[in-house]
């Protein structure tokens, strides 16, 4: 029960959120952006965003939930029954997100590169599209 109205209230909270910052991000481009990009890319932009989100947080969002509780349920019982163990769990957490941080620089510049291998014009309109 607390589940499903988590997800209806988060999915409808972060749905609006998302498309007012689309919206005011449209807003704000100068009038020659309008004169390049046709109003049909832009809708098909915006539409697969919302399908995104409609379809893919609830599901990832149910999953990160459990998989948070779960691990800090584990790391509960585990500093309850032996305490020595914080100093372990704090070094791991640390290593984490070092490799997090890692990661994640190092997929943006995957991803870019892979955009800019498909050609200059699909990377110049996809980087517009997405902001960068």
């Amino acid at each position: 029960m607390v589940k499903a109205w988590w997800a209806a209230t988060a999915i409808t909270s972060a749905g609006y959120i998302v498309f007012d910052k689309m919206m005011n991000t449209l807003l704000k481009r100068p009038m020659r952006f309008f004169d390049t990009i046709e109003i049909g890319t832009i809708m098909n932009r915006y539409s697969n965003d919302m399908i995104i989100l409609d379809t893919f947080v609830p599901r990832y969002g149910q999953i990160f939930l459990e998989t948070y509780f779960l691990v800090g349920s584990t790391f509960a019982v585990l500093i309850f029954v032996s305490p020595f163990h914080i100093v372990i769990l704090f070094v791991l957490i640390l290593s984490l997100y070092r490799h997090i941080r890692i990661y994640m620089t190092v997929a943006i510049e995957i991803k870019r590169m892979t955009r800019a291998a498909l050609g200059p014009m699909s990377s110049a309109c996809s980087e517009i599209l997405i902001g960068i």
